[in-house]
């Protein structure tokens, strides 16, 4: 699964601003559940903080991370 066009512009303004988006947003923009992007803030993987019992991520983390890896699943060798 590749992020649709559309919205990895939306994503790469928002980390050009240097914008704090929720999972929800995060996973609107990319695709990933919401779920799977809490688990990638506490696994270190995406820089975010937490505030109360919601995680705020660096949308420039996210926008990397998306380029790094452009879809989910296995990779191929």
């Amino acid at each position: 699964m590749t992020v649709p066009k559309p919205l990895i512009e939306e994503l790469r303004r928002a980390a050009k601003a240097a914008e704090m988006l929720t999972c929800l947003e995060a996973a609107r923009l990319t695709g990933y559940s919401p779920d799977h992007i809490s688990l990638m803030l506490r696994q270190k993987k995406l820089r975010g903080e937490k505030r109360g019992r919601d995680w705020q991520l660096d949308a420039k983390s996210l926008y990397e991370h998306v380029q790094e890896n452009p879809g989910p699943g296995r990779k191929g060798n």
